[in-house]
Protein backbone atom coordinates (compact mmCIF):
# COMPACT_ATOMS: atom_id res chain seq x y z
CA UNK A 1 0.00 0.00 0.00
CA UNK A 2 2.83 2.47 0.53
CA UNK A 3 4.29 1.72 -2.31
CA UNK A 4 1.27 2.40 -4.20
CA UNK A 5 0.73 5.50 -2.02
CA UNK A 6 4.31 6.66 -3.33
CA UNK A 7 3.87 6.13 -6.83
CA UNK A 8 0.50 7.93 -7.14
CA UNK A 9 2.74 10.84 -5.26
CA UNK A 10 5.11 10.86 -8.03
CA UNK A 11 2.64 10.72 -10.74
CA UNK A 12 0.53 14.01 -9.26
CA UNK A 13 3.57 15.86 -8.11
CA UNK A 14 6.27 14.60 -10.18
CA UNK A 15 6.31 16.98 -13.40
CA UNK A 16 6.45 20.31 -11.01
CA UNK A 17 9.09 18.74 -7.99
CA UNK A 18 11.25 17.31 -10.80
CA UNK A 19 11.14 20.93 -12.35
CA UNK A 20 12.84 22.35 -9.51
CA UNK A 21 15.26 19.72 -8.18
CA UNK A 22 18.95 20.42 -8.02
CA UNK A 23 21.65 19.50 -5.82
CA UNK A 24 24.43 18.89 -8.47
CA UNK A 25 27.39 18.29 -6.33
CA UNK A 26 28.92 17.91 -3.18
CA UNK A 27 27.45 20.77 -0.82
CA UNK A 28 24.78 21.51 -3.60
CA UNK A 29 24.39 24.91 -5.19
CA UNK A 30 28.19 26.28 -5.46
CA UNK A 31 29.41 24.24 -3.27
CA UNK A 32 27.49 26.56 -0.73
CA UNK A 33 25.16 23.64 1.15
CA UNK A 34 22.22 26.14 1.61
CA UNK A 35 18.67 24.68 -0.13
CA UNK A 36 17.76 27.21 -2.54
CA UNK A 37 13.55 28.48 -2.63
CA UNK A 38 11.29 28.76 0.37
CA UNK A 39 11.04 25.17 1.17
CA UNK A 40 9.61 23.82 4.36
CA UNK A 41 11.53 21.37 5.69
CA UNK A 42 11.20 18.75 8.54
CA UNK A 43 12.93 19.63 12.15
CA UNK A 44 12.10 16.37 13.81
CA UNK A 45 13.02 12.61 11.36
CA UNK A 46 14.24 9.37 11.83
CA UNK A 47 13.75 5.66 10.98
CA UNK A 48 10.14 5.78 12.08
CA UNK A 49 9.34 9.51 11.34
CA UNK A 50 8.57 11.84 8.61
CA UNK A 51 10.65 9.02 6.58
CA UNK A 52 9.07 9.40 2.94
CA UNK A 53 11.25 6.59 1.89
CA UNK A 54 14.04 4.24 2.78
CA UNK A 55 15.95 1.89 0.76
CA UNK A 56 19.27 -0.13 1.23
CA UNK A 57 22.18 0.86 -0.48
CA UNK A 58 25.89 -0.73 -0.92
CA UNK A 59 28.87 0.54 1.50
CA UNK A 60 30.12 4.43 0.33
CA UNK A 61 30.00 7.97 1.63
CA UNK A 62 29.56 9.42 -1.32
CA UNK A 63 26.85 12.05 -0.77
CA UNK A 64 23.04 12.23 -2.90
CA UNK A 65 23.91 14.22 -6.06
CA UNK A 66 20.45 15.22 -7.14
CA UNK A 67 18.88 16.50 -10.70
CA UNK A 68 15.38 16.71 -11.18
CA UNK A 69 13.95 13.39 -10.69
CA UNK A 70 16.97 11.31 -10.22
CA UNK A 71 19.92 11.09 -7.40
CA UNK A 72 23.10 9.61 -8.15
CA UNK A 73 25.25 7.91 -5.57
CA UNK A 74 28.23 5.49 -5.70
CA UNK A 75 28.48 2.61 -3.87
CA UNK A 76 30.76 -0.69 -3.53
CA UNK A 77 29.84 -4.42 -2.66
CA UNK A 78 32.58 -5.86 -0.69
CA UNK A 79 31.73 -9.84 -1.57
CA UNK A 80 31.85 -8.41 -5.53
CA UNK A 81 34.69 -6.28 -5.25
CA UNK A 82 32.07 -4.01 -7.58
CA UNK A 83 32.54 0.21 -7.59
CA UNK A 84 29.06 1.02 -9.04
CA UNK A 85 27.12 4.38 -9.94
CA UNK A 86 23.43 4.13 -8.79
CA UNK A 87 20.64 6.09 -9.97
CA UNK A 88 17.11 5.92 -8.15
CA UNK A 89 14.34 7.80 -8.56
CA UNK A 90 14.00 10.97 -6.38
CA UNK A 91 9.99 10.79 -5.22
CA UNK A 92 10.11 6.92 -4.67
CA UNK A 93 13.89 5.53 -4.34
CA UNK A 94 13.40 2.88 -6.82
CA UNK A 95 16.32 1.97 -8.36
CA UNK A 96 16.70 3.10 -12.16
CA UNK A 97 19.78 1.54 -13.07
CA UNK A 98 23.48 0.78 -11.55
CA UNK A 99 26.64 0.83 -13.75
CA UNK A 100 29.92 -0.79 -12.61
CA UNK A 101 32.99 1.03 -13.33
CA UNK A 102 35.54 -0.87 -15.07
CA UNK A 103 38.25 -0.68 -12.08
CA UNK A 104 41.29 -3.66 -12.21
CA UNK A 105 42.73 -2.63 -8.94
CA UNK A 106 41.23 -0.85 -5.87
CA UNK A 107 43.08 1.60 -4.38
CA UNK A 108 44.39 1.91 -0.51
CA UNK A 109 42.03 3.73 1.76
CA UNK A 110 41.69 4.42 5.62
CA UNK A 111 39.20 2.69 7.77
CA UNK A 112 36.74 5.05 8.50
CA UNK A 113 36.98 6.10 4.67
CA UNK A 114 35.35 4.13 1.27
CA UNK A 115 36.61 3.50 -2.17
CA UNK A 116 33.52 4.82 -2.94
CA UNK A 117 33.81 8.18 -0.85
CA UNK A 118 33.32 10.60 -3.86
CA UNK A 119 29.92 12.40 -4.40
CA UNK A 120 28.86 12.18 -8.57
CA UNK A 121 28.02 16.00 -9.62
CA UNK A 122 25.65 16.83 -12.42
CA UNK A 123 24.71 19.50 -15.19
CA UNK A 124 21.09 18.21 -15.62
CA UNK A 125 21.85 16.54 -18.81
CA UNK A 126 24.94 14.25 -17.96
CA UNK A 127 26.11 12.76 -14.67
CA UNK A 128 30.00 12.85 -13.86
CA UNK A 129 31.56 10.06 -11.84
CA UNK A 130 35.03 9.73 -10.19
CA UNK A 131 36.76 6.80 -8.80
CA UNK A 132 40.33 7.14 -7.20
CA UNK A 133 40.65 3.05 -8.51
CA UNK A 134 39.87 4.05 -11.86
CA UNK A 135 39.15 7.71 -12.89
CA UNK A 136 36.51 9.74 -14.55
CA UNK A 137 33.21 8.36 -15.56
CA UNK A 138 30.11 9.98 -17.74
CA UNK A 139 26.97 9.16 -17.82
CA UNK A 140 23.75 10.11 -19.72
CA UNK A 141 20.44 10.22 -17.29
CA UNK A 142 19.51 6.89 -18.45
CA UNK A 143 22.86 5.50 -17.30
CA UNK A 144 24.20 5.43 -20.59
CA UNK A 145 28.04 5.63 -20.73
CA UNK A 146 29.13 8.71 -22.72
CA UNK A 147 32.80 8.45 -22.39
CA UNK A 148 35.40 7.87 -19.82
CA UNK A 149 38.58 9.12 -18.56
CA UNK A 150 41.31 7.02 -16.83
CA UNK A 151 43.41 8.88 -14.34
CA UNK A 152 46.57 8.17 -12.73
CA UNK A 153 45.93 5.53 -9.54
CA UNK A 154 45.95 8.30 -6.16
CA UNK A 155 48.76 8.05 -3.70
CA UNK A 156 47.21 9.75 -0.83
CA UNK A 157 47.48 8.47 2.96
CA UNK A 158 44.09 7.91 3.48
CA UNK A 159 42.77 7.50 -0.07
CA UNK A 160 40.76 9.79 -2.75
CA UNK A 161 38.49 11.64 -1.62
CA UNK A 162 38.17 14.75 -4.13
CA UNK A 163 34.59 14.63 -6.35
CA UNK A 164 34.03 16.83 -9.31
CA UNK A 165 32.87 19.81 -10.30
CA UNK A 166 30.34 21.51 -12.68
CA UNK A 167 30.40 25.19 -13.14
CA UNK A 168 29.60 27.48 -15.98
CA UNK A 169 29.79 24.78 -19.18
CA UNK A 170 33.02 23.11 -17.38
CA UNK A 171 33.92 20.10 -15.06
CA UNK A 172 36.38 20.18 -13.39
CA UNK A 173 38.74 17.67 -11.09
CA UNK A 174 41.22 17.46 -8.59
CA UNK A 175 43.80 14.70 -8.72
CA UNK A 176 45.66 14.25 -5.32
CA UNK A 177 48.58 12.80 -5.03
CA UNK A 178 52.54 13.32 -5.49
CA UNK A 179 51.67 14.04 -9.44
CA UNK A 180 48.42 16.86 -7.82
CA UNK A 181 46.93 18.38 -10.74
CA UNK A 182 44.01 20.55 -11.97
CA UNK A 183 41.77 19.69 -15.15
CA UNK A 184 38.87 21.40 -16.62
CA UNK A 185 37.17 19.59 -19.02
CA UNK A 186 34.55 19.71 -21.56
CA UNK A 187 31.87 18.07 -19.94
CA UNK A 188 30.41 16.85 -23.39
CA UNK A 189 33.38 15.07 -24.39
CA UNK A 190 35.85 14.61 -21.55
CA UNK A 191 38.48 16.34 -23.52
CA UNK A 192 41.02 18.64 -21.30
CA UNK A 193 40.64 22.21 -21.97
CA UNK A 194 43.21 23.32 -19.54
CA UNK A 195 45.26 21.57 -16.89
CA UNK A 196 47.83 22.45 -13.86
CA UNK A 197 50.21 19.90 -13.56
CA UNK A 198 52.50 19.81 -10.54
CA UNK A 199 50.59 21.70 -8.56
CA UNK A 200 52.82 23.94 -6.10
CA UNK A 201 50.68 23.64 -3.23
CA UNK A 202 50.00 19.88 -3.19
CA UNK A 203 45.91 19.22 -3.84
CA UNK A 204 44.89 17.97 -0.59
CA UNK A 205 41.38 17.32 0.36
CA UNK A 206 39.57 20.28 -0.25
CA UNK A 207 37.21 20.40 -3.68
CA UNK A 208 37.60 23.55 -6.38
CA UNK A 209 35.39 26.23 -5.50
CA UNK A 210 34.21 28.42 -8.75
CA UNK A 211 33.68 32.05 -7.86
CA UNK A 212 31.93 34.88 -10.65
CA UNK A 213 34.61 37.49 -11.27
CA UNK A 214 33.80 41.01 -13.41
CA UNK A 215 36.82 39.33 -15.15
CA UNK A 216 35.61 36.34 -15.64
CA UNK A 217 35.14 33.26 -13.34
CA UNK A 218 38.03 32.00 -11.13
CA UNK A 219 38.84 28.41 -10.26
CA UNK A 220 39.65 28.61 -6.16
CA UNK A 221 42.07 25.99 -5.07
CA UNK A 222 43.08 25.30 -1.25
CA UNK A 223 46.15 22.90 -1.48
CA UNK A 224 48.32 21.52 1.32
CA UNK A 225 50.32 25.19 1.47
CA UNK A 226 48.58 27.28 0.34
CA UNK A 227 46.17 28.75 -2.17
CA UNK A 228 45.94 29.70 -5.65
CA UNK A 229 43.41 30.90 -8.23
CA UNK A 230 42.95 30.08 -11.95
CA UNK A 231 40.88 31.77 -14.85
CA UNK A 232 38.48 29.42 -15.31
CA UNK A 233 38.21 30.38 -18.79
CA UNK A 234 42.10 29.32 -20.00
CA UNK A 235 43.87 28.39 -16.81
CA UNK A 236 45.66 31.87 -16.27
CA UNK A 237 46.80 32.16 -12.58
CA UNK A 238 45.24 35.27 -11.04
CA UNK A 239 46.24 35.35 -7.22
CA UNK A 240 47.55 33.15 -4.52
CA UNK A 241 49.40 32.68 -0.76
CA UNK A 242 51.59 30.69 0.58
CA UNK A 243 52.99 29.72 3.71
CA UNK A 244 49.76 27.91 5.38
CA UNK A 245 50.32 24.61 7.38
CA UNK A 246 50.27 20.87 5.67
CA UNK A 247 46.40 20.38 5.26
CA UNK A 248 43.73 21.22 3.12
CA UNK A 249 40.60 19.38 4.16
CA UNK A 250 37.05 21.27 4.39
CA UNK A 251 36.97 22.86 0.97
CA UNK A 252 36.80 27.04 0.88
CA UNK A 253 33.78 28.90 0.54
CA UNK A 254 32.46 31.98 -0.82
CA UNK A 255 30.06 34.51 0.92
CA UNK A 256 29.31 37.50 2.07
CA UNK A 257 31.60 38.94 -0.41
CA UNK A 258 34.62 37.28 1.13
CA UNK A 259 36.25 33.82 0.61
CA UNK A 260 36.68 31.48 3.61
CA UNK A 261 39.51 28.62 4.09
CA UNK A 262 40.12 26.76 7.02
CA UNK A 263 43.51 24.62 7.51
CA UNK A 264 43.50 22.76 10.25
CA UNK A 265 45.68 19.80 11.76
CA UNK A 266 44.52 18.05 15.15
CA UNK A 267 45.60 19.32 17.89
CA UNK A 268 46.43 22.81 16.20
CA UNK A 269 44.01 25.23 17.47
CA UNK A 270 44.96 27.63 20.11
CA UNK A 271 42.42 26.55 22.60
CA UNK A 272 43.20 22.70 21.97
CA UNK A 273 46.67 22.42 21.84
CA UNK A 274 49.02 19.29 21.05
CA UNK A 275 51.38 19.05 23.53
CA UNK A 276 53.90 16.30 23.72
CA UNK A 277 55.62 14.89 26.81
CA UNK A 278 59.03 14.66 27.21
CA UNK A 279 61.59 12.40 26.20
CA UNK A 280 62.48 11.50 29.56
CA UNK A 281 58.76 11.24 30.96
CA UNK A 282 58.12 8.31 28.07
CA UNK A 283 60.98 6.77 28.78
CA UNK A 284 60.77 6.38 32.07
CA UNK A 285 56.95 5.61 31.75
CA UNK A 286 57.30 2.75 28.86
CA UNK A 287 61.39 1.92 28.00
CA UNK A 288 60.95 -1.69 29.19
CA UNK A 289 64.09 -3.25 27.68
CA UNK A 290 65.85 0.27 29.23
CA UNK A 291 67.57 0.99 25.89
CA UNK A 292 66.88 4.59 26.35
CA UNK A 293 64.50 4.27 23.45
CA UNK A 294 61.17 4.13 22.08
CA UNK A 295 60.36 0.61 20.43
CA UNK A 296 56.95 1.06 18.29
CA UNK A 297 55.58 -1.94 20.56
CA UNK A 298 56.25 -0.13 23.95
CA UNK A 299 54.24 2.74 22.70
CA UNK A 300 51.98 1.86 20.40
CA UNK A 301 49.01 2.75 22.13
CA UNK A 302 50.01 5.76 23.98
CA UNK A 303 47.17 8.64 23.52
CA UNK A 304 48.89 11.56 22.31
CA UNK A 305 45.32 13.20 21.60
CA UNK A 306 41.81 12.99 21.49
CA UNK A 307 39.93 14.76 19.01
CA UNK A 308 36.44 13.97 20.86
CA UNK A 309 37.53 15.21 23.90
CA UNK A 310 34.83 12.87 25.97
CA UNK A 311 35.61 9.27 24.68
CA UNK A 312 38.46 7.43 23.03
CA UNK A 313 36.99 8.11 19.35
CA UNK A 314 39.36 9.62 17.23
CA UNK A 315 42.55 9.31 19.75
CA UNK A 316 45.62 9.93 18.05
CA UNK A 317 47.88 7.34 19.34
CA UNK A 318 51.41 7.27 19.34
CA UNK A 319 51.68 4.20 17.26
CA UNK A 320 49.33 6.05 14.28
CA UNK A 321 52.33 8.40 13.64
CA UNK A 322 55.49 6.45 14.79
CA UNK A 323 56.70 5.76 11.21
CA UNK A 324 56.95 9.61 10.89
CA UNK A 325 58.69 10.45 13.72
CA UNK A 326 61.42 7.45 13.36
CA UNK A 327 63.07 9.25 10.51
CA UNK A 328 66.03 6.71 10.28
CA UNK A 329 63.86 3.89 10.12
CA UNK A 330 65.60 1.82 12.50
CA UNK A 331 61.85 0.83 14.74
CA UNK A 332 62.57 3.05 17.53
CA UNK A 333 62.50 6.34 18.98
CA UNK A 334 65.46 8.22 19.64
CA UNK A 335 66.17 11.65 21.67
CA UNK A 336 67.07 13.69 18.48
CA UNK A 337 64.11 12.32 16.81
CA UNK A 338 61.47 13.33 19.53
CA UNK A 339 63.29 16.69 19.67
CA UNK A 340 62.49 16.71 16.45
CA UNK A 341 59.14 15.77 16.49
CA UNK A 342 57.95 18.25 19.21
CA UNK A 343 59.60 21.36 17.73
CA UNK A 344 57.38 20.54 14.55
CA UNK A 345 54.02 20.02 16.57
CA UNK A 346 54.78 23.41 18.22
CA UNK A 347 54.89 25.56 15.11
CA UNK A 348 51.03 23.94 14.17
CA UNK A 349 49.35 26.71 13.97
CA UNK A 350 45.59 26.52 12.63
CA UNK A 351 44.01 28.77 11.21
CA UNK A 352 40.23 30.18 9.50
CA UNK A 353 41.19 32.78 7.19
CA UNK A 354 38.16 35.28 5.61
CA UNK A 355 39.76 36.88 2.30
CA UNK A 356 38.55 39.77 0.28
CA UNK A 357 37.21 38.32 -3.04
CA UNK A 358 38.73 40.23 -5.99
CA UNK A 359 42.79 39.78 -5.13
CA UNK A 360 45.15 39.90 -7.62
CA UNK A 361 48.93 38.77 -7.42
CA UNK A 362 50.68 37.64 -4.29
CA UNK A 363 47.86 37.71 -1.54
CA UNK A 364 49.04 40.38 0.83
CA UNK A 365 48.08 40.77 4.66
CA UNK A 366 45.48 43.45 3.72
CA UNK A 367 43.47 40.99 1.70
CA UNK A 368 42.72 38.80 4.86
CA UNK A 369 39.98 40.75 6.35
CA UNK A 370 39.84 38.64 9.81
CA UNK A 371 41.01 35.56 10.94
CA UNK A 372 40.43 32.96 13.66
CA UNK A 373 41.97 30.14 15.38
CA UNK A 374 39.85 28.60 17.72
CA UNK A 375 37.51 25.11 17.64
CA UNK A 376 38.16 24.39 14.04
CA UNK A 377 36.87 21.80 12.24
CA UNK A 378 39.22 19.67 10.83
CA UNK A 379 36.94 17.48 7.96
CA UNK A 380 33.84 19.51 7.79
CA UNK A 381 33.71 22.56 5.71
CA UNK A 382 32.08 25.87 6.96
CA UNK A 383 29.06 26.64 6.06
CA UNK A 384 27.13 30.27 5.49
CA UNK A 385 24.04 31.02 6.43
CA UNK A 386 22.10 34.29 7.05
CA UNK A 387 24.93 36.05 7.69
CA UNK A 388 26.13 33.89 9.96
CA UNK A 389 29.40 31.26 10.01
CA UNK A 390 29.10 27.99 11.38
CA UNK A 391 32.07 25.62 11.98
CA UNK A 392 32.11 21.98 13.66
CA UNK A 393 34.90 20.64 15.46
CA UNK A 394 35.00 16.79 16.14
CA UNK A 395 33.76 16.38 19.28
CA UNK A 396 30.73 18.18 18.96
CA UNK A 397 31.27 22.11 19.07
CA UNK A 398 29.82 24.02 17.04
CA UNK A 399 31.06 27.70 16.34
CA UNK A 400 28.94 30.89 15.17
CA UNK A 401 30.37 33.88 13.73
CA UNK A 402 29.51 36.92 12.39
CA UNK A 403 30.80 36.44 8.51
CA UNK A 404 31.51 39.91 7.33
CA UNK A 405 33.39 40.51 10.51
CA UNK A 406 34.11 37.57 12.50
CA UNK A 407 32.74 38.45 16.13
CA UNK A 408 31.64 35.21 17.20
CA UNK A 409 28.34 34.85 18.36
CA UNK A 410 28.47 31.83 20.13
CA UNK A 411 30.92 28.83 20.71
CA UNK A 412 28.90 25.64 22.56
CA UNK A 413 29.05 21.77 22.72
CA UNK A 414 26.32 20.36 20.20
CA UNK A 415 24.95 18.08 22.76
CA UNK A 416 25.84 15.65 20.40
CA UNK A 417 29.82 13.71 20.92
CA UNK A 418 31.88 12.01 18.74
CA UNK A 419 33.58 12.52 15.29
CA UNK A 420 32.02 15.22 12.69
CA UNK A 421 32.80 14.57 9.11
CA UNK A 422 29.77 15.72 6.72
CA UNK A 423 29.35 18.84 6.25
CA UNK A 424 26.67 21.02 8.28
CA UNK A 425 23.65 22.09 5.71
CA UNK A 426 20.87 24.47 5.69
CA UNK A 427 17.11 25.59 4.43
CA UNK A 428 13.94 27.06 6.15
CA UNK A 429 15.67 28.92 8.71
CA UNK A 430 17.64 25.60 10.37
CA UNK A 431 20.86 24.42 10.29
CA UNK A 432 21.27 20.48 9.84
CA UNK A 433 24.54 18.80 11.82
CA UNK A 434 25.24 15.13 11.13
CA UNK A 435 27.14 13.41 13.23
CA UNK A 436 29.71 10.22 12.46
CA UNK A 437 27.58 8.43 15.83
CA UNK A 438 24.07 8.80 13.56
CA UNK A 439 22.78 11.74 15.35
CA UNK A 440 21.88 14.83 13.46
CA UNK A 441 21.67 17.99 15.69
CA UNK A 442 18.77 20.59 14.23
CA UNK A 443 20.03 24.23 14.99
CA UNK A 444 17.71 27.44 14.38
CA UNK A 445 19.64 30.10 12.79
CA UNK A 446 20.20 32.27 15.84
CA UNK A 447 22.65 34.81 17.12
CA UNK A 448 22.35 32.68 20.14
CA UNK A 449 22.55 28.36 20.40
CA UNK A 450 19.12 27.02 19.78
CA UNK A 451 18.97 23.32 19.39
CA UNK A 452 15.40 22.58 17.91
CA UNK A 453 15.97 18.36 17.57
CA UNK A 454 18.59 15.76 18.31
CA UNK A 455 17.63 13.26 15.09
CA UNK A 456 18.96 9.40 16.17
CA UNK A 457 19.59 7.63 13.08
CA UNK A 458 20.80 4.43 14.18
CA UNK A 459 23.67 4.03 11.56
CA UNK A 460 27.15 6.37 11.79
CA UNK A 461 26.52 9.33 8.76
CA UNK A 462 29.56 10.61 7.07
CA UNK A 463 28.00 11.96 4.21
CA UNK A 464 26.26 15.17 3.61
CA UNK A 465 23.00 15.78 3.26
CA UNK A 466 20.86 17.09 0.49
CA UNK A 467 17.85 19.26 0.54
CA UNK A 468 15.43 20.20 -2.30
CA UNK A 469 12.04 20.61 -2.33
CA UNK A 470 11.14 20.43 0.97
CA UNK A 471 12.89 17.10 1.24
CA UNK A 472 16.10 15.59 3.34
CA UNK A 473 17.43 13.48 1.64
CA UNK A 474 20.41 11.99 3.60
CA UNK A 475 22.84 8.66 3.44
CA UNK A 476 23.79 6.52 6.69
CA UNK A 477 26.48 3.74 6.27
CA UNK A 478 23.52 1.28 4.76
CA UNK A 479 21.04 3.47 3.87
CA UNK A 480 19.57 6.19 2.01
CA UNK A 481 16.30 7.75 3.37
CA UNK A 482 14.11 10.50 2.30
CA UNK A 483 12.37 12.57 5.24
CA UNK A 484 9.68 15.16 4.64
CA UNK A 485 7.01 15.96 6.17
Amino acid sequence: MRRLALFVLAALLGPALALEAHWPQLRGPGGEGVAKGKDKFPTQFGPAKNVLWKVSLPSGWSSPCIAGDRIFVTGFDAKTKKLETLCLDRLTGKMLWRNEAPVKKLESVHKTSSVAASTPASDGERVYVYFGSYGLLCYDLAGKELWKLPLPATRVRFGSGTSPVVAEGALLIKVQGEASSLLALDPRTGAVRWRKDRLPFEAGYSLPLVVPHKEGSEVILHGEKGIRAYALKDGKERWSRGGMFCTAVASPLAAEGLLFFVVQFAGGDSDDRLALPSFDALLKKYDKNKNGKLERDEVKSVVLYSRDGMTSEGDVKLGDIFSDIDRNKDGAIDRFEWTVARIGVGTIRNALLAVRQGARGELKSKDVVWQDDRSLPEVSSPLCYQGRLYLIKHGGIVSCLDARTGKLLFRQRLGATGLFYASPVAGDGKVYVPSMRGTVVVLKASDKLEVLARNDLSEPIGATPALVGGTIYLRTEGHLYAFRE
